[in-house]
């Protein structure tokens, strides 16, 4: 019934189910946008959930996610909409918990499946895609503000339950140079009432600063949360934030005049402690950060 089934599918998908070598695996070259969006179309469609046939969609759909990390083919570079956020939008934005579990469950390799929940768990649509300099001012605590409203906010977020330590370990089985995208795509909310097709979403100059200021936030609290997302970090495949502005439309001296300032929004730093220190006597028998683990336990006097 498999092997019909196969048949039946779309040529994409097939590609992703047979590999290079005529055998189920993985694709042999990760798919663009437009084909990692027909294969979540697949996906959605799926009634049952088999390592057979949902491993490898998923698998190729993962690999399109770090691919395509960035502006998609489409958008308009001035609304700013990238960072995949609009396949990610595709593939949790409108399922269930049940649905994202048994998809999970389905995976060929077990951190595919934790890093499908954990987009899932993850998922936020915070930002409106349409906000004004006033609006902007406002959410950030006005003209002497902090952010502090914010910062508490996306901390708040980040303590649901659903979010456990074993999901956010699943970055622990991806090569450095994937996990620092997947950082990105895992910090990257998408626009409240977006158009249809998302990458067509009209976005204000606050809106985009608005969103950089949750999608900055929620990487410090990965990172809080993450010793490989610090060991990223200290090994140059990402760069943590440790500010970032609220920017006005007027603040970077439109018409000859400045009437606005940004306002920085400052975050915590990060830094090692004992308490990461299960975490990389963990990762000395991994292969992607054994050694960096190593370093860094040397560097704590361990």
């Amino acid at each position: 019934m498999q092997t019909l089934r196969r048949i039946l599918l779309p040529g994409l998908v097939a590609a992703a189910l047979l590999g290079g070598s005529g055998t189920p695996g993985v694709m042999a070259q990760a798919p663009s946008y437009a084909e990692t969006i027909e294969l979540i179309t697949q996906l959605q469609k799926e009634k049952t959930f088999t390592n057979t046939i949902t491993g490898p969609i998923l698998d190729a759909i993962l690999q399109g996610l770090i691919a395509n990390d960035g502006a998609p083919p489409g958008a308009n570079p001035e609304d700013g909409i990238s960072d995949s956020e609009g396949l990610k939008k595709r593939l949790v934005g409108s399922s269930s918990t049940s649905r994202i579990q048994k998809q999970a469950a389905a995976a060929m390799e077990g951190g595919d499946g934790r890093l499908l929940e954990l987009l899932y768990y993850t998922a936020q649509s915070t930002v409106p895609a349409f906000m004004d300099d006033d609006t902007l001012r406002s959410q950030v605590g006005g003209k002497k503000g902090t952010g502090a409203a914010i910062k508490k906010a996306i901390a708040k977020f980040w303590t649901n339950k659903s979010i456990t330590t074993n999901l956010i370990e699943c970055l622990e089985d991806y090569p450095p140079a994937q996990a620092a995208v997947l950082v990105d795509v895992i910090s990257a909310t998408w626009y409240r009432s977006s158009a249809h097709v998302y990458e067509q979403t009209t976005t204000s100059w606050a809106s985009q600063s608005y969103w950089q200021i949750y999608h900055d936030g929620r990487e410090i609290e990965l990172a809080k949360r993450s010793v490989v997302v610090k060991l990223l970090a200290g090994q140059g495949y990402l760069t943590l934030p440790q500010q970032t502005d609220a920017q006005f439309i007027w603040s970077q001296g439109y018409y000859g005049y400045t009437k606005w300032p940004d306002i920085p929004i400052y975050w915590d730093p990060i830094t090692w402690s004992a308490s990461d220190v299960p975490g990389l006597i963990r990762l000395l028998g991994n292969t992607h950060y054994g050694a960096a683990a190593r370093a860094e336990l040397t560097a704590l006097g361990y």
